[in-house]
């Protein structure tokens, strides 16, 4: 995806947050302002929000435009700073580019080895479960319990250690942003 669709819709947010910039111009001119930013916006990256939700983030200028994942929908807008060291500004944005490539590359194949160490957890789980159905003594119930608690315990661990390098990711791509 390089390039904004110039007939994507654009949300009440998105309006809201350029007619704060602009001091609370109209509507109708909030919304016009994103549009032309539309036509000239580069793709950036794919990030995750906050959220969870994927989305694009596109720039163009001192403006960085976040929408679906789609692209269908321009979800918010915002204002950033350019560097201001013109010299080293390409050397960076290579830099910066090629980091966001590589951390998103990580993150796909922690992502796909996560899923299948999930199922095969689960599957461990579900064999806990008929053994701990099976069993009569009540201690070794509770012992069954503790363990699958511990490994459901684990794998939200690694949800969220997934989380933290998608907000990492998000923080990279956004950096794109600043040099222009």
């Amino acid at each position: 995806m390089t390039s904004l669709n110039v007939n994507v819709k654009i949300s009440n947010h998105a309006v809201k947050r350029v007619q704060a910039y602009y001091f609370r111009r109209p509507y109708k001119e909030a919304k016009n302002f994103i549009k032309n930013l539309i036509t000239d916006a580069r793709f950036i990256a794919e990030i995750i929000g906050g959220k969870g939700e994927e989305g694009l983030l596109y720039a163009n200028g001192k403006y960085s435009i976040i929408t679906t994942r789609d692209g269908s929908l321009i979800k918010t807008v915002y204002r950033v700073e350019k560097l201001k060291h013109k010299g080293t500004e390409e050397k960076i944005r290579e830099l910066v580019a090629k980091e966001e490539r590589k951390y998103a590359r990580t993150i796909k194949a922690t992502i796909r080895k996560t899923e299948r160490e999930k199922l095969e957890w689960g599957l461990y789980i579900a064999e806990l479960r008929i053994q701990q159905y099976e069993t009569k003594s009540d201690t070794k119930k509770n012992a069954i319990e503790a363990h699958i608690r511990g490994i459901e315990k684990y794998l939200v661990q690694v949800e969220g250690d997934i989380k933290a390098m998608q907000d990492e990711h998000r923080q990279i791509s956004k950096s794109l942003v600043f040099m222009g």
